[in-house]
């Protein structure tokens, strides 16, 4: 889940999704990683330019941000987000 701090204006991303049902965090079954560092679910890891996210098989660079992140997808030029 990517979050966005308007308190420090940047991007954090944390493994998995609030589940409404319970009201409690449920960490993905295939994990997510910074620069290969494991993301967790409760206090998540800011993003910088030029980090790398892995999430499961997939890899996901942060090529840059200001108010919108823009990123790219294994080497595929930048583009704006689909998430709001």
């Amino acid at each position: 889940t990517l979050e966005w701090d308007e308190s420090d204006r940047h991007w954090y991303i944390r493994d998995g999704q609030y589940d409404t049902e319970t009201h409690s965090w449920q960490r993905s079954k295939n994990g997510t990683h910074v620069n290969s560092r494991e993301v967790d679910s409760s206090h998540g890891v800011r993003l910088e330019i030029d980090d790398i996210i892995y999430v499961g098989e997939m890899r996901i660079g942060v090529a840059g941000y200001d108010e919108t992140v823009y990123m790219y997808y294994d080497g595929e030029k930048p583009r704006p987000p689909y998430w709001t």
